[in-house]
C-alpha cells in the first residue's frame, strides 16, 4: 500500500472534516468525515468550489481568512466560523482551521473543520437571554447586581443602583469596594458578614442603611448563583424600604 493511500485511510477515520483546497477555494481532496458532518460523499465535493456551499453572508469573511493564511510569510493557522450548506439544504456552523502548510505531495492548502452548531446556537441563546434580562433590569426599580465569587469584580449592575445607593456605577465597576462606602458605617460589619455568607454559598436577607446623601434604608435580598464568566458569583437584589421601616431620612442615617 502506498504511503498516500495509508494517509488517506487514516484521515477517513478522523472526526474532523479534512480538506485540501486551491487558493480559489476549489476542493482537491475531502476525507470521509464530510459525509457524517454535511451528508455529502467526498466525490461530490472534489472539483467543486468551497465558497459555493457557504452562506452568502459568510463568504467574504472566510475568503479573507483563507487569503491571510496563504499570504502569510511564516507558517500560520487561521480560524473562522461560518455556515455551510448540507446535502439536504440545511445549514450547519463549522469552525475551520486554515493552514499555509505547503508540500509537493499536497495538492492544495489544508483546511480542518468541525461542526460547532450546538455551541454557536447555545451562545446565541445565552446572548439573547442576557439581552432580554438587561432590558428588564434597566427599568427595574430594585437594584440587581452580580459580583464575582470574591467580590473583586462587579459583573453587572442596573441603573437603579445610583438612585438607591447614591454611588456611581462607573466608580464601583473600577473599584468594587466603593459599594461599601455607600453603606452606613455601623452597618458595614453586618454587610461584610453577609458577603462572606454569599461567598460560602448561603442565601442572605439583610436590611441596612445606604446613601449618606439621602440617609435612606435599603433592604437587600441576596441569592447565590453561578456565572459563566467566573467559577462562582454572587447575585443580589436591593429594595428601597425606608418608608416601611419608618422615620426621617436624616434621622435613620445618624
Amino acid at each position: 500500500m502506498q504511503q498516500s493511500e495509508s494517509l488517506g485511510l487514516l484521515l477517513d477515520h478522523t472526526q474532523d472534516k479534512i480538506a485540501l483546497v486551491e487558493p480559489d477555494g476549489t476542493f482537491t481532496y475531502v476525507n470521509q468525515a464530510v459525509e457524517r458532518i454535511l451528508g455529502f460523499e467526498p466525490s461530490e465535493l472534489v472539483g467543486e468550489n468551497a465558497f459555493a456551499f457557504m452562506h452568502p453572508e459568510d463568504v467574504d469573511e472566510v475568503r479573507r481568512t483563507l487569503e491571510r493564511a496563504i499570504q502569510s510569510e511564516t507558517l500560520t493557522e487561521e480560524t473562522v466560523e461560518y455556515r455551510h450548506r448540507t446535502s439536504d439544504g440545511d445549514w450547519v456552523w463549522l469552525e475551520s482551521r486554515m493552514s499555509n502548510i505547503t508540500d509537493e505531495a499536497l495538492d492544495g492548502y489544508v483546511v480542518s473543520s468541525r461542526d460547532v452548531t450546538d455551541r454557536v446556537q447555545a451562545e446565541r441563546e445565552r446572548a439573547e437571554t442576557a439581552s432580554r434580562l438587561e432590558g428588564i433590569a434597566a427599568v427595574a426599580s430594585d437594584v440587581l447586581w452580580m459580583f464575582d465569587g470574591d467580590w473583586s469584580e462587579l459583573l453587572f449592575v442596573n441603573p437603579a443602583y445610583t438612585e438607591i445607593f447614591g454611588g456611581s456605577i462607573e466608580s464601583t465597576q473600577e473599584d468594587p469596594d466603593m459599594f461599601l462606602e455607600t453603606v452606613h458605617p455601623k452597618d458595614r460589619p453586618a454587610v461584610k458578614d453577609a458577603m462572606a455568607c454569599l461567598s460560602a454559598g448561603k442565601s442572605v436577607d439583610i436590611e441596612y442603611r445606604v446613601n449618606p446623601g439621602r440617609g435612606t434604608n435599603a433592604g437587600c435580598g441576596c441569592r447565590q448563583s453561578r456565572s459563566r464568566r467566573t467559577a462562582r458569583s454572587s447575585a443580589s437584589s436591593a429594595s428601597h424600604v425606608t418608608s416601611r421601616i419608618g422615620g426621617g431620612a436624616s434621622g435613620n442615617w445618624s
